[in-house]
């Protein structure tokens, strides 16, 4: 009988999801049942990637974004929600242990998703989470949940770090793994078109407001522009000019897409810095205000 591994990313866009395509393929080879477990967006593009694999709803209270302040501070004002999804994943999955018969565990960033009755992983490239506020404290909290799991994998290389010191695990005394880059995409050599590739990626309402004025600046080029905006639940292409807004692909799709574009455009979190790695892109990052 075939051991069953519970998969479950975080709910925070796509990026932790995306990371787990390669963990689930992975588990796919060596003869495992893989049982995956989230909601939202993470729900619609995992299935659209693994539609023949068993999935079970896990919530959690979203944590909502602001337009008039830092990423921190808004995560800081709703640390309740952390709190209550913290203590909700712990008890449900008890019963999702229960009711697939689980044998293992790998969570992306979910500190709940674990048990004493089984081994139980966490998958994560934060061990040290840089921050403005309260940084301290914070890790301190961050390093704690983590050592209550039976191992930690780093999403990142041991000696070339692409997290720089975001992977530092000096305080950690559980086993550490190093699964140096995650990306779902592979290299191969194609042939480069004189475009425009945008990801808009990210939380909301940051990814909406990065979308709008990327919209309004590619009309003025005279190149073709592709805006990709990562929202698996829809299937929609809207062209206007040389301008087309697609709302997702799939991975074989736009691994091809962002190897034939000659300039990449992102607002991007950790895995889509691993994905442009891993397919050798020149890129122009937006970056995140996550401490201001």
């Amino acid at each position: 009988m075939k051991k069953r591994v519970l998969i479950t990313p975080m709910d925070w866009g796509l990026g932790h999801a995306s990371r787990c395509v390669k963990i689930i393929r992975k588990l796919n080879e060596y003869g495992y049942e893989v049982i995956i477990g989230c909601d939202n967006k993470p729900l619609h593009f995992l299935k659209k990637e693994f539609p023949n694999h068993d999935f079970v709803r896990l919530k959690a209270m979203p944590i909502l974004y602001s337009k008039y302040i830092g990423a921190s501070f808004a995560i800081f004002l709703q640390i309740y929600k952390l709190i209550y999804n913290y203590f909700y994943e712990i008890y449900i999955t008890e019963k999702i242990i229960n009711q697939f018969k689980i044998d293992a565990i790998i969570t992306d960033n979910r500190f709940g998703v674990r048990s004493k009755k089984i081994p139980s992983i966490f998958v994560t490239h934060q061990v040290e989470i840089r921050s403005k506020y309260f940084m301290s404290f914070i890790n301190y909290v961050n390093t704690r949940l983590i050592n209550r799991f039976n191992e930690c994998w780093i999403v990142d290389d041991k000696k070339n770090r692409l997290s720089g010191s975001l992977s530092n695990s000096s305080k950690l005394y559980i086993k550490t793994q190093h699964l140096s880059n995650l990306s779902r995409f592979r290299y191969f050599k194609t042939m480069t078109k004189k475009q425009l590739l945008v990801l808009v990626s990210g939380p909301e309402p940051q990814s909406s407001i990065f979308e709008k004025k990327l919209i309004e600046a590619t009309k003025k080029l005279k190149i073709k522009s592709i805006i990709l905006q990562c929202k698996p639940s829809l299937n929609l292409v809207n062209k206007q000019g040389n301008t087309s807004t697609i709302s997702h692909l799939q991975t074989e799709a736009l691994n091809k897409l962002i190897l034939e574009s000659k300039y990449v455009i992102s607002r991007s979190g950790y895995t889509t810095v691993m994905d442009l790695a891993k397919l050798k892109k020149k890129i122009m990052f937006n970056c995140n205000k996550w401490s201001v």
